[in-house]
């Protein structure tokens, strides 16, 4: 097959130039006068089939702008590694000043080495509990992301094969 749109350069995207060959298949459909024809399906089929046509000219611009919103793995995965080593970077901010301050009271109150301690224990939990939260939502992300692709693969090379 041949695909001009893969070699065009005038620096449209890929959408655009889907979108363009879909509507010129449309528009030829209209344009060519009846001539007759035996077809071995019903005729109900065949107004189905271009109906079907239609609506992919109509859909495929949408799901694409859809789609080009989503974050891709490789984005994902930056934007995890990232966010752990803000927050890893936070816990040890956190624990430095924790000690820092433990060292300074020394001896003055066993009280106050308790509460110190207490809170390094809830903040150390706390930003635990952060970073799997995180880790989870940019793994539910990338499963959604990698689902979508899915689909709309599936969905294009249907409306493909529709279209042929």
């Amino acid at each position: 097959m041949n695909y001009d749109y893969e070699n065009s350069s005038s620096g449209s995207t890929f959408l655009e130039e889907l979108t363009k060959a879909n509507g010129e298949v449309l528009e030829t459909r209209e344009r060519i006068p009846y001539q007759p024809v035996v077809y071995a399906i019903p005729e109900e089929w065949r107004l189905a089939e271009k109906a079907l046509l239609e609506q992919a000219v109509q859909f495929q611009p949408n799901i694409y702008k859809s789609l080009q919103t989503l974050a891709t793995g490789q984005e994902l995965e930056q934007m995890q590694t990232v966010l752990t080593q803000i927050l890893r970077a936070e816990k040890l901010e956190t624990l430095r000043f924790i000690r820092t301050t433990l060292e300074q009271a020394g001896s003055e109150n066993g009280k106050s080495l308790s509460e110190w301690s207490r809170v390094q224990s809830e903040s150390s939990r706390a930003l635990a509990e952060r970073i799997t939260a995180l880790e989870k939502k940019c793994t539910k992300l990338m499963i959604t992301g990698i689902c979508a692709s899915a689909a709309v693969s599936v969905l294009c090379l249907v409306l493909l094969r529709l279209a042929m």
